[in-house]
Formats: structure tokens, C-alpha cells, sequence
């Protein structure tokens, strides 16, 4: 027999060349399709699954001491509504960026985004002292603003961390306690971090409870509403109010709204309280004309939540409230935060409502970051100093923050409203600033519609 030869014939090479490309392109193929099922297509982190097996990995292996943080982003939503999906998915990939720097410090770590604006971040034999470094310094580096194109967005982080030491249970029991652990994060004021501890479980229950009563009240009409007074400092007469939702509930009393407007925020309810507050205000106001006199009070002033503001439909809403009540535009005043004001795509809301007549003032202006030019453009009436500011006046000197806010309030043409004056000296030296409105509890506390009555018929004298 003779030997084999030591070169293929020309068409069998070329076959096996082929073959061995076939195959090698299949295991790319292979790779890519492994990739694509354990990772996140738009972050490149690892996926939900991927999490959950390397979580039971970590679990099964009955490591001494391991770490489970998950984390949401504060108010994503409302950075995809204001500024478009472009920019919300470079947030997520930015936010993922900073994650991995973190995981990278550590052996084993596995970063996850879990779905939306939600990761999971995995730290094996992570210490408890070390999960809590971890947490704080995440807060930190998730909070730097974030620039894309003519913006700067900077939103807080939640955080849940679960330590998984010395616990017999799996990897969606887990999940769920880091889970629970961030939303108790989120009702502590955002930008927090909390650890999971048993009674989180009846919080979140205590919650849902909370969101479905909340249905039941807009559908029995527990609702009232009370107003603040809001008067001209000069004393030149001229009264108007704040129309604030109070909750009446038949067996917790009176519901803080802290607690129920959180709760409402989260889902559709925002919109049908919001469009409760605004019909019931109009009315209101229409029922103090028939009774005092059309122009005993010269407006009534309410808040509009972020969510409202950036419903397609929400100026239509305020359209129809204007007309079922035959309320003169000119005397609503649509409060909306500074923050939700200066977001490109609210401009065109804030058009549509200004062609409505209504007009419109930036709440708590201050602790947001307004752009002077995007200020300069915006088709609003009024800015509201935070009591913050206030409450800051000296009881002697200058408050020069105030003072600037004031000065480019007047430059711009608006007229300015300061909240939370409680002294005396807060009204003298707003005043001398030529601030035109103030409320706050010097003049009165909030009121029940007839209160009102009283403290106009009383020329809007300190209640």
C-alpha cells in the first residue's frame, strides 16, 4: 500500500478549507447567540438570567458572607418623557458604565440589568461593612450629571441591598428582599439607600393597600380641598389661593399627602387626582365669585404634577375644566416645578396651555438648575421662591440668593411669589425687594373653603 499523500487533491482542500470556515463561523455564531441570551442588548451587561443562575451559584456554594444590591434610577420615566428614548438609553448605558467600575473591584462580581431602569449588582464574600462602602459610594457616583448633547440630566438612585449570609433560600427570595429593600429606599425620599429587613414585606403590602383604598377614594369622593391664602405684600389688596388635596379617609383619618401623592405618582391614579384638584378648584372659584363679589379673589393656583404636565391629553383636560365651569382662564394659575419646566419637551405643553388663557408659574424655584436662556423662553408668568429661601432670610442682613432670584425674576418680566413667610422681617424684606405675593403661615394656614369667605370678608387679616 502505498503512503498517504501528504497534500490533498486541489478540490478536497478546498472542501475541507471550507468545512473548517463552515464550523468556525457556526461557533461564532454559537458565541454571539450565548452572548445575546445571557446579556443585556443595550448595556452589554448580563441579563436577568445570567443574574439569577450565578446568584443560585453563590447561594448553592454557601459562601460565609455575600452581597445583593438592586438599584432604580429615581424618576427614569420622566427623563424618557422629557427627554426623549435617545437619551434615556444613553443614561442606562452611562449608569451601567459607572456600575462596572465597581464590579470590577471585586472578584466574581456579577452586574445585571434586570429590566428598564432597574440592576442588580452581585458581590460575592462582599462583607457587610463593605456592601454599606458600596452603597454610599454608589450614591455618590450615580448623582454626577450625565451630558448629553445641550442637556445635563442627573437623577438619584435607589438602593436595596440584601446580605444573603446565613439564609436558606433561593434566588427569587433574594431578588425579592433586595427588591423590597430599594422600594423602601424609594418611600424614604429617593436617593437612598435601605437593607432588607423582615418588616419590608408588611410595608409593600401596607403600600398596595394604600394604592387601592386611594382608587376607592376617588371613586367614593373622599377628597376635600383647602387653600392657602396668597396676598399682595404691599398691602394693596388683591387676594388669591392655593388649592391643596386633603384626604379624608373613613377609617386612618386624615391621610398626609406625602403619603398618598408618593403612592399616586407611581401610576395611572396621578392623572385622574390631578383632573379631580383642577375641575374642583374651578368650581370653587366660580361658587366665591356668585358669593363675594367676581373679583373678591384674583386667582386660584394649582400644582401640576411632572406626569400630568407630559400627558399628550392634559391640555385638553384643562380646556374642558375651563369650559364646564365657564371659569375665566386669566384667574387659574397652573403651578409646575422647575425641573419639569425646563425639560426640552415640555415646551410644547406649556405652549398649549398658555393659548388657553391659563397662566402659568414655576413652583419652587431654586432648588432645580435652571439655564437663564431656556428661563428667558419659557411662556411663564410668575416664579415661586421655596420657603427654603426663606425660611434662610436673617433676622438682620442680606439674603443675596434671594436677592439674585428676585433681580432676574424682574429682568425676565415676571412677577414673583415667595412661599413659607412665617416672620415679619421675611415679609419686610421681601417687600423692599419688590416681591409681589407671599403666603405662608404669618397670613394663614391652610383653609376649608369656607374659611376663605372669612378671610376675605376680613381683607385677608393673619388667620
Amino acid at each position: 500500500m502505498s503512503a498517504a499523500p501528504d497534500i490533498l487533491p486541489e478540490g478536497e482542500g478546498r472542501l475541507g478549507a471550507l468545512l473548517a470556515a463552515s464550523i468556525g463561523e457556526r461557533r461564532r455564531l454559537e458565541r454571539r447567540l450565548h452572548e445575546l441570551e445571557s446579556s443585556d442588548p443595550l448595556t452589554g451587561v448580563a441579563n436577568r438570567g445570567q443574574l439569577h443562575a450565578r446568584l443560585a451559584e453563590v447561594l448553592d456554594a454557601e459562601a460565609p458572607e455575600a452581597a445583593l444590591l438592586v438599584l432604580d434610577l429615581d424618576d427614569f420615566k420622566l427623563v424618557n418623557e422629557l427627554y426623549g428614548h435617545t437619551h434615556g438609553d444613553g443614561l442606562l448605558i452611562e449608569a451601567a458604565r459607572r456600575l462596572e467600575l465597581v464590579a470590577s473591584q471585586f472578584d466574581g462580581a456579577c452586574l445585571a440589568r434586570l429590566g428598564g431602569d432597574e440592576f442588580a449588582l452581585l458581590l460575592p464574600e462582599a462583607t457587610y461593612p463593605e456592601a454599606r462602602w458600596v452603597c454610599a459610594g454608589l450614591l455618590n457616583r450615580m448623582r454626577q450629571p450625565v451630558r448629553m448633547g445641550m442637556a445635563e440630566i442627573e437623577v438619584g438612585t435607589s438602593i436595596g441591598l440584601a446580605m444573603l449570609a446565613g439564609r436558606d433560600r433561593d434566588a427569587d427570595a433574594a431578588l425579592r428582599d433586595a427588591d423590597m429593600a430599594m422600594y423602601a429606599a424609594k418611600s424614604a425620599g429617593k436617593n437612598c439607600w435601605r437593607q432588607f429587613e423582615p418588616a419590608m414585606h408588611e410595608d409593600l403590602v401596607a403600600r398596595l393597600t394604600l394604592e387601592g383604598e386611594l382608587a376607592v377614594a376617588l371613586d367614593e369622593d373622599q377628597f376635600t380641598l383647602h387653600f392657602q391664602p396668597l396676598v399682595r405684600l404691599d398691602g394693596s389688596g388683591g387676594l388669591g389661593v392655593e388649592a391643596l388635596l386633603r384626604w379624608q379617609h373613613p377609617t386612618r383619618g386624615c391621610v398626609p399627602p406625602d403619603m398618598f401623592l408618593s403612592v399616586a405618582e407611581r401610576g395611572p391614579l396621578i392623572h385622574r387626582l390631578g383632573a379631580w384638584v383642577l375641575r374642583h378648584a374651578c368650581q370653587q372659584l366660580v361658587a366665591w365669585a356668585e358669593r363675594l363679589g367676581p373679583d373678591a379673589l384674583e386667582e386660584v393656583a394649582v400644582n401640576i404634577s411632572p406626569r400630568q404636565l407630559l400627558d399628550p391629553h392634559f391640555a385638553g383636560l384643562v380646556g374642558e375644566a375651563l369650559a364646564v365651569t365657564g371659569v375665566d382662564p386669566g384667574r387659574i394659575v397652573l403651578e409646575i416645578t422647575e425641573s419639569t419646566a425646563m425639560a426640552p419637551n415640555s415646551l410644547e405643553q406649556l405652549l398649549a396651555l398658555r393659548a388657553l388663557g391659563v397662566r402659568l408659574s414655576i413652583d419652587d424655584f431654586g432648588t432645580g438648575h435652571s439655564s437663564l436662556g431656556r428661563l428667558a423662553a419659557l411662556p411663564v408668568d410668575a416664579l415661586k421662591i421655596d420657603r427654603s429661601f426663606v425660611h434662610a432670610i436673617p433676622e438682620t442682613g442680606d439674603a443675596p440668593l434671594v436677592r439674585a432670584m428676585v433681580a432676574m425674576a424682574h429682568s425676565l418680566g415676571l412677577s414673583v411669589v415667595a412661599e413659607g413667610i412665617e416672620t415679619p422681617r421675611q415679609r419686610a424684606y421681601l417687600t423692599d425687594l419688590g416681591v409681589e405675593h407671599g403666603q405662608g403661615y404669618l397670613f394663614s394656614r391652610p383653609l376649608p373653603a369656607a374659611g376663605v369667605v372669612g378671610f376675605v370678608a376680613a381683607g385677608g387679616a393673619p388667620h
